[in-house]
């Protein structure tokens, strides 16, 4: 029961959390175009408000599972809150960069510590439902965020949306006061630098796990290529501005459906179905480039949609099957320090690409090299050793437990 209430009140508070961060980002956006009306300051956000995922991964990490958890998510959250808070009045072009990588910096903390209570959050142990539900709760903010964030600049200002996000990051520290769960810290002795380190270590002794990483890094370079490629495919080869949201829009609600056929996939079977939805994205997004029509465009966009939404669920509960809970917070942190520096790298190729050989060629190249990184995926997958290709659950010893219910 008491699992229950506290997986409804997480899932809850993590999609107003993530309406919160899409307001939010949206609402900077506007501000700073108007500021400074340069497309390169925006971009500039975009990556400034990336970058902590990176530079601050095995900190942020170390932070998850050598502090109480829900502690960590309840703190962190209130200091979110404060700065979202004064970013709402910020009008100072430099401060409001430092605010947004310092708002940046503390999301690289409650990310890896939500992913972290997972396993705790399901009575039944399906890691794959819980993981689905928490993608499906991200997945209706990222949708209704933008479009309030427009409503509610345009109708008042960015400081009433900024101010709306605040609001969130406190809802989602208060939610953490009811929860009954507790994740329990690492052992006190592991020293601060073995400790930050000890992701990126497992992660790089396990094959599959190495091998599946890399598989998802190519998938958000080129998948992040093609954010940027959409824009001028819309534009330029459909011919109608209107036609971006159309794909974005449809490209999302793709992820839904993915996020619910995900919940069927167990740990054993997610590298397999991880890598042949990033054939099946890039595949569709090449049908897509070449139908250049918006009705079969959008349709394939949706079913690219679908790939994405399943690597994500199943990327998710690989981890929670295979890594010691005692290092989920140090995985997870390395798992978004990797997809946040792609995604950095991939937004700068994007734009040079599109520069050189128009939306629709950038959109093809981009398919083609989902397509190809998913099969080196099945190939290396044939590679891995049997022992290695097997997940297992590992437990904590007794003395030292990781969780507790």
């Amino acid at each position: 029961m008491h699992q229950t209430r506290d997986r409804r009140a997480l899932i809850a508070a993590i999609g107003l959390s993530s309406f919160g961060d899409e307001l939010a980002l949206v609402a900077l956006a506007l501000r700073v175009e108007s500021l400074t009306g340069s497309a390169g300051m925006v971009a500039l956000l975009f990556i400034v408000s990336a970058l902590p995922h990176v530079l601050f991964a095995p900190i942020s990490g170390w932070l998850t599972d050598r502090h109480e958890t829900v502690k960590t998510l309840r703190w962190f959250s209130l200091g979110q809150a404060l700065i979202a808070a004064a970013l709402a009045f910020a009008v100072n072009l430099p401060l409001l960069f430092v605010l947004a990588f310092a708002l940046g910096a503390l999301a690289s903390v409650t990310g890896p510590s939500v992913f972290a209570l997972v396993p705790l959050l399901d009575e039944d142990d399906d890691i794959s439902r819980t993981n689905s539900k928490i993608e499906i709760a991200k997945y209706t903010g990222w949708i209704t965020g933008p479009l309030v964030a427009g409503l509610v600049t345009h109708q008042n200002s960015a400081s009433a949306a900024l101010l709306i996000d605040a609001v969130t990051f406190l809802v989602l520290a208060i939610g953490t006061l009811s929860m009954s769960i507790r994740r329990l810290p690492v052992a006190a002795e592991e020293s601060a630098t073995d400790g930050a380190r000890a992701g990126f270590a497992y992660v790089a002794r396990d094959k599959l796990l190495l091998l599946v990483f890399l598989v998802i890094g190519g998938v958000v370079l080129f998948a992040a290529t093609d954010n940027v490629a959409e824009v001028f495919f819309a534009k330029d080869t459909i011919g109608q501005v209107s036609a971006y949201g159309v794909l974005a829009s449809t490209w999302m609600a793709g992820m839904v459906v993915g996020a619910i056929v995900a919940r069927r996939i167990s740990g054993d079977r997610a590298p397999t179905w991880i890598f042949l939805a990033a054939i099946g994205g890039g595949a569709a997004l090449i049908a897509a480039a070449v139908s250049g029509a918006l009705i079969p465009a959008a349709l394939l966009f949706a079913v690219a949609g679908v790939g994405n939404g399943i690597v994500n669920v199943a990327a998710r509960t690989l981890v929670h099957a295979r890594v010691p809970s005692s290092l989920h917070g140090r995985v997870f942190a390395a798992y978004m320090g990797l997809a946040s520096s792609t995604q950095i790298v991939a937004t700068a190729f994007g734009g040079a690409l599109v520069g050189v050989v128009g939306g629709q060629q950038a959109l093809v190249i981009g398919g083609v090299g989902t397509l190809a990184v998913g099969l080196i995926g099945l190939v290396g997958l044939l590679l891995v050793p049997t022992d290695a290709a097997r997940v297992v659950v590992v437990t904590e010893p007794e003395e030292e437990p990781a969780v507790s219910r």
